[in-house]
């Protein structure tokens, strides 16, 4: 039934888009109130199917352990619609900002800690995201092949190819603290979901920071990173600016209190999961 709703919301965003774009014209943000609906109906259907495997994995039925890497995969997916939906605020330009560390720490820990606690597997939550990036890195280099023209103006790059996605961000990292986290401390929910954020947040600033520097270099321009993965309506001055790094905008906290901050998201967000992955324990049906 969940999956069912999910479908609704979807359906009902391509109409709300068509009327959003007439009434306001084109625009090329991700976070429009139509793709919010659009992001509310893939997330019940992943979550629909999610709950499917669980169940199926839970009964202990002789199709166990297929049931299990089917539910990594749709955790996987609900991985990929949170790091979509982020797009906007994890640029390879924005990634020293506290931003991204915030909206990072509030939407991944969740995820990760879930798949933790509920996939029937020792490692869930580095599988998982080990999925995930398989997936990504799969579609940035595959759609890369698709020879492709833009039609609408303005057009500022000559493109000839399809533009895919950026180098998804390195959450396989901090997955492998987590899991290990969970593996070796029984706690409660309120002690043990700092722990998960401080370990996930010191992880994920160790490994995404350099490599953030690293896709800002020319080393990083080719078809594997894909660091210049520019679309067509992205003037020079936007080209000069997605190759500069970006600062938190005039008037935000300093860094040390925006990474407290996103410690305390990532808080929430793990306690959440915690709580969610304890429950999803029990579903047998």
């Amino acid at each position: 039934w969940l999956c069912t709703w999910g479908c609704l919301p979807m359906v009902t965003s391509a109409p709300f888009d068509n009327w959003w774009h007439n009434a306001y014209g084109l625009d090329v943000r991700i976070l429009s109130p139509p793709h919010m609906v659009l992001a509310l109906g893939i997330g019940g259907i992943g979550v629909g199917a999610l709950l499917l495997r669980l169940a199926w994995q839970n009964r202990g039925t002789r199709h166990q352990r297929l049931a299990v890497w089917l539910f990594l995969v749709a955790g996987a997916l609900l991985l990929m619609d949170r790091s979509i939906m982020l797009t906007e605020y994890s640029g390879k330009n924005q990634q020293h900002t506290g931003l991204f560390y915030r909206a990072s720490m509030l939407a991944y820990p969740l995820a990760i800690v879930v798949m933790a606690k509920a996939a029937k597997l020792k490692w869930g939550a580095t599988l998982t995201s080990a999925i995930f990036m398989a997936i990504m890195l799969a579609l940035m280099w595959i759609v890369q092949l698709l020879p492709a023209t833009p039609k609408l103006g303005p057009i500022y790059q000559n493109i000839t190819h399809m533009v895919a996605m950026a180098f998804p961000v390195l959450i396989v990292v901090p997955s492998i603290g987590i899991d290990v986290l969970m593996q070796r401390v029984r706690a409660r929910p309120l002690v043990l979901a700092p722990l998960c954020s401080a370990v996930f947040l010191a992880l994920f600033i160790g490994v995404q920071w350099p490599f953030a520097g690293f896709l800002m270099t020319d080393a990083a321009r080719n078809w594997f990173f894909n660091a210049d993965n520019f679309v067509y309506w992205l003037s020079p001055a936007g080209v000069e600016w997605s190759r500069t790094f970006q600062t938190d905008a005039p008037g935000s906290p300093p860094f040390p209190l925006q990474l407290f901050m996103a410690f305390l998201l990532g808080t929430f967000s793990s306690y959440v999961g915690l709580w969610f992955g304890q429950w999803m324990t029990k579903v047998r049906r």
